[in-house]
């Protein structure tokens, strides 16, 4: 039985994925997790050595799939294609660089199991980057996404999700999302059906890849088109309203519908 899916999109991912697998391996066996959890990893088509990589990785694990779903065209993409592959009860999409330590995929199982149907993970985004351009830039995003399309919900970007299985398909199968705005979407299509999405504190979130770019764009060309698809959103579903508001456990600190 496939009781956990970890699904790991990984575009030109070469310096970061064989780190990170290894770093997946080491603690599922330290959780005693290795034998019940599903370890799938997408790469889109790149002209560095992301899909040897991921093939010669995957090896170690009892359960592991590589799916290639092309050329690239958007995170967005590369997520739909692994959550909808994905088998276990509990599904968490992380990035490749582990931005989110591993840690938190235990909070998650937490939180899925005490009745949410979504566990996201929220960044402390007054503080998260070096430049001080970059915090006021991601602090003014993810207000504008609670002005117009996701009250409540403090943190939409951060690429650390959970899943319950039985929303994924409501959720993914019609996505129509493929750039980095694809979270805004998974998450209005949740609040629409009424489940329970619950954040969980990331603290010690940290962005090992810095200034660098995004899959080979830069934040700002990436925020432009994150607006874009946000006001596309924002048309299709309309401001979608927040229910109660209750605590789990720490550090989970508050669930949200």
């Amino acid at each position: 039985m496939v009781g956990l899916s970890l699904v790991i999109p990984a575009f030109a991912e070469a310096a970061h994925l064989a780190g990170t697998l290894r770093s997946v391996h080491t603690f599922l066996v330290r959780q005693q997790r290795l034998e019940t959890t599903e370890v799938i990893v997408v790469t889109a088509d790149a002209s560095d050595r992301t899909p040897e990589i991921a093939r010669r990785e995957l090896a170690r694990f009892p359960i592991a799939r590589h799916l290639e779903p092309g050329p690239k065209v958007g995170k967005g993409r590369d997520v739909r294609c692994g959550m909808l592959a994905a088998r276990g009860e509990i599904v968490v999409f992380t990035d490749a660089d582990l931005a989110t330590p591993l840690g938190y995929i235990e909070h998650a199982i937490t939180a899925i199991q005490h009745g949410s149907d979504v566990a996201i993970g929220r960044r402390d985004l007054a503080r998260m980057h070096d430049r001080l351009s970059r915090r006021i830039t991601s602090q003014l995003s993810n207000w504008l996404v609670g002005a117009v399309l996701l009250p409540g919900i403090a943190d939409t970007q951060c690429g650390f999700k959970a899943f319950r299985r039985a929303i994924i398909p409501e959720l993914f199968e019609p996505l129509e999302t493929v750039g980095w705005g694809f979270d805004l979407e998974v998450l209005a299509r949740a609040r629409r059906a009424g489940g329970r999405i619950t954040e969980i504190a990331v603290p010690d979130w940290a962005d090992p890849k810095g200034d660098q770019g995004l899959a080979g764009e830069v934040h700002w060309v990436a925020r432009l088109k994150t607006l874009g698809e946000l006001g596309k959103l924002a048309w299709r579903f309309g401001r979608q309203p927040p229910s109660r508001r209750y605590i789990v456990t720490p550090p989970i600190t508050a669930t949200i519908r």
